[in-house]
C-alpha cells in the first residue's frame, strides 16, 4: 500500500502529469507537492494534493520521495549555489524522515563524453560536465545523491530521461516551431538518434517503480537509462509531425556538427551581418542614403522578407554563421550518441503503454487541438 508521496517539482509539466497518473494508480495515496508558489494549486483539483512551500516543513516518516527539480543559471557559481540550498533541505528532510525510497528525474545530457557511465560507482564520483550551466546541475545532484544514499543507507533510483515527447512538452513544441518557422531539424540521412522519452511511458514506469523491489538486496544505488525511443530518428518525428503540419521539415547545412563549431571568425560574421540587419532598417528610411542601401542589399547579400514592410530584413547566412542558440539545437540535432533503455528492470519496461506509433498518434492528436495545424497554415 503507497501511504505518502512527496515530490518536489511537481508542478512543472512533467510533475502535473506524474500527479495525475499517481492519483489513478494509487487511489489511496495522499501527495505533497514541495512549491514556493502556492498559487499554482489550482493545478490540482485533487482533495488528496497539498502544496508545502519548504520541504523542511514536511514530517512523513517512511514517505516515498521523488525529485523533478533542479536548479540552473547562466553561470557555474550562482547554480552551484542555487542547487547547494535546494539540496541541503533533500538531505535534511533524508535525514529527518527516512523516506523507503527516492527517486530522481536526471537527464542523459549529464553523462558527457563519459564513455562507460555505468562503471565505478558509487566509490568513485564521475566528473560533472561543465559544457552547459544544465549538465552541470544535473551532474551536481546525481554526485550528491550517490553520496546521500551510502550515507544515509536509503534506496536511490536515478532515472536519466531523454528529451520528453508528449502533448505540450517543450521538446514537441520546438519540433512543430521550428519545423513551422522552416527551422532545420533533419539531417541528410537517419543516423542522428533523437533519445527521446515518451511522457506517458515515462509516468508509468515511475508508478511502476515506486512498488518494484529489487533482487540485489545489498545495493542501495540504481540508475538507469530510460529513453525508450533513444534510437528514433529526428526524421521519424518530424514525418509524423509533417502529417498534421503540412510543412516539410528543413534540413542543416551540413550533418557534422564540427561544421558549425565555434570560433572567433564565425562570431565576428555572425557580429556583421547582426550590425548589418539591426542598422539597414534605419538607414532605409533616410532619403540620402537610400540608394546607397539599396547597393547594400546585394554587396551583403541582404533580402528583404516582405515588400511591403521595408523594415523587416534578415541577412542571409549562407554559411555555417549562427547565435549560440541555435549550436545549441545543431548539438541537440545532430548528436551522434544513441541511449536506449538500460538498467531499467525488463518486468516494467515490456509493460510500457505507448508503442512509437501510439505516441506519434497521441502526438498528432495534441497538434490538431493545440491549434498548431492552423498556424502552419498560413
Amino acid at each position: 500500500m503507497v501511504g505518502t508521496i512527496v515530490i518536489i517539482g511537481g508542478t512543472g509539466y512533467l510533475g502535473r502529469m506524474l500527479v495525475e497518473g499517481l492519483l489513478k494508480k494509487y487511489p489511496e495515496c495522499s501527495i505533497l507537492v514541495v512549491t514556493r508558489n502556492l498559487s499554482k494549486r489550482l493545478f490540482y483539483d485533487d482533495e488528496r494534493v497539498k502544496l508545502v512551500p519548504r520541504l523542511s516543513d514536511i514530517s512523513e516518516k517512511n514517505a516515498l520521495l521523488i525529485n523533478l527539480a533542479y536548479e540552473q543559471d547562466i553561470g557555474f557559481i550562482k547554480t552551484k549555489k542555487m542547487f547547494d540550498k535546494l539540496f541541503n533541505e533533500l538531505k535534511m528532510f533524508v535525514q529527518k524522515n527516512t523516506p523507503q525510497k527516492v527517486i530522481h528525474i536526471s537527464s542523459i545530457a549529464v553523462t558527457g563524453n563519459v564513455e562507460n557511465i555505468y562503471s565505478s560507482y558509487p566509490s568513485k564520483l564521475r566528473k560533472v560536465s561543465k559544457e552547459s550551466s544544465y549538465t552541470y546541475s544535473k551532474g551536481l545532484w546525481e554526485n550528491a545523491l550517490i553520496k546521500t544514499s551510502s550515507q544515509f543507507n536509503v534506496e536511490m533510483n536515478i532515472i536519466r530521461c531523454g528529451n520528453i515527447m508528449g502533448a505540450g512538452s517543450t521538446w514537441a513544441m520546438k519540433l512543430a516551431e521550428r519545423m513551422i518557422e522552416k527551422k532545420p531539424i533533419i539531417a541528410n540521412n537517419k543516423k542522428y538518434s533523437s533519445n527521446t522519452t515518451f511522457i506517458g511511458n515515462l509516468v508509468f514506469f515511475i508508478g511502476e517503480l515506486i512498488n518494484y523491489q529489487w533482487e540485489d538486496k545489498e545495493n542501495k544505488l540504481f540508475i538507469m537509462n530510460f529513453a525508450e525511443f533513444g534510437d528514433i530518428p529526428w526524421n521519424m518525428w518530424s514525418d509524423h509531425f509533417k502529417e498534421v503540419l503540412n510543412v516539410e521539415p528543413q534540413k542543416w547545412l551540413n550533418d557534422d556538427i564540427h561544421y558549425f563549431r565555434p570560433n572567433v571568425k564565425s562570431d565576428i560574421k555572425f557580429l556583421k551581418n547582426e550590425i548589418i540587419k539591426l542598422s539597414i532598417p534605419f538607414v532605409f528610411k533616410s532619403k540620402a542614403l537610400h540608394k546607397i542601401t539599396i547597393k547594400f542589399f546585394d554587396f551583403f547579400n541582404i533580402q528583404q522578407i516582405k515588400d511591403k514592410s521595408k523594415n523587416f530584413i534578415e541577412v542571409h547566412k549562407i554559411d555555417n554563421t549562427m547565435d549560440i542558440f541555435e549550436y545549441n539545437m545543431a548539438k541537440i540535432y545532430l548528436n551522434k550518441n544513441c541511449f536506449k533503455l538500460e538498467g531499467a528492470p525488463e518486468i516494467i519496461t515490456k509493460k510500457l503503454p505507448f508503442s512509437f506509433e501510439q505516441a506519434c498518434k497521441s502526438m498528432n492528436q495534441w497538434l490538431k487541438y493545440s491549434g498548431y495545424k492552423s498556424i502552419s497554415n498560413f
